[in-house]
């Protein structure tokens, strides 16, 4: 039969009532493929590899390096290939580089909390630290983070999950692609526990896997209910979300459209005065605010309409200077 007569025969076939889900959609793609995948270190070619979650920190009583860090595995997988080649249960992580992730410190402390927690899938690769007395240790270089929602321990397999697009009212209508494996299974409904899960969140997730690209990582377990097959689940993780606006550091550009509006505690955004105070969007960059000034009188006209005693008072009130002199009258 040519491929184009079956795909007429199978169109024709799901416009009916009885185009009911195939089974072979409701299980792995292939028992091949799952064990192949799980003998393989290297994954990173699968769209869906190289996730990790942290399972608990390393509490054993030695000296620093040897001991400390957290002790991070692969989801879906029975082993993590580590810094030295070896593929163990756990590698033992001594440091996170979010760096690639461009987060302020904030942002960066808040997403460290959920790491420690095991409440994050980071996506990353694993490499070696700077030498530290002569031996190097893992670390987990961070490409990808995504927090947990119901903040609740994660149970069931690691799937990407997506809506599919709608080919006949039996069709499944959800693929849940595994992380770090290939393969997928399909469902006709997802359904978070109610137990973890109020029904605002739910409603918010379930309309992210349906309207997203990159969907909602859940952890689950697949089951049948009649006819119908349901996803349900008890961890989801969206894309972590930094807490606030980008602040600018030490140094860096501020002010201007493009850049971070603000500068992080202890900095504020120094235009000079020729930037006539941003009104022509002229940028700026982050300094240190002074914490002790001379007591000189050489007044300037902040850039808040307000006379300041000198322009290193007006600094240390984070103000950038309009001109010098005493605010005129508007």
């Amino acid at each position: 039969m040519s491929k184009t007569l079956l795909s007429l025969v199978l169109s024709a076939l799901c416009s009916t009532a009885a185009c009911a889900p195939d089974p072979a959609d409701l299980v792995e793609d292939s028992a091949n493929d799952s064990q192949i995948a799980e003998q393989q270190n290297d994954l990173t070619a699968l769209p869906n590899s190289t996730y990790y979650i942290v399972t608990h920190m390393d509490t054993r009583r030695c000296v620093y390096p040897l001991c400390g860090g957290y002790f991070t595995a692969r989801v879906n997988q029975k082993t993590t290939v580590c810094s030295d080649g070896t593929a163990q249960p756990e590698c033992r992580i001594l440091e996170f580089d979010y760096s690639a992730l461009k987060l302020d410190r904030a942002s960066q402390d808040k997403l460290t909390g959920y790491v420690q927690n095991g409440q994050a899938l980071l996506r990353g690769t694993i490499g070696k630290t700077a030498p530290i007395g002569g031996k190097t240790y893992d670390k987990l270089v961070v490409l990808e983070a995504w927090n947990a929602r119901a903040l609740s321990k994660p149970s069931g397999t690691f799937v990407r999950s997506n809506e599919l697009p709608l080919a006949c009212p039996a069709c499944a209508s959800f693929q849940h692609s595994y992380l770090n494996k290939s393969g997928s299974v399909k469902s006709h409904s997802v359904v978070f526990d109610a137990t973890r899960f109020p029904a605002t969140l739910s409603a918010e997730l379930l309309a992210a896997i349906q309207r997203k690209p990159e969907g909602v990582l859940t952890a689950g377990v697949l089951s049948t209910s009649g006819t119908r097959q349901v996803w349900t689940v008890s961890e989801a993780y969206t894309p972590f979300a930094p807490s606030g606006p980008r602040l600018g550091k030490l140094g860096e550009s501020c002010g201007s459209r493009g850049l971070p509006m603000d500068c992080e505690t202890g900095l504020f955004c120094q235009r000079p005065d020729t930037a006539n105070c941003g009104r022509a969007d002229a940028p700026g960059t982050c300094q240190t605010q002074p914490s002790v000034c001379p007591t000189i009188y050489m007044p300037v006209c902040g850039c808040d309409g307000k006379t300041y005693s000198s322009r290193c008072v007006a600094y240390g009130n984070a103000v950038s200077v309009d001109y010098e002199g005493i605010c005129k009258a508007p």
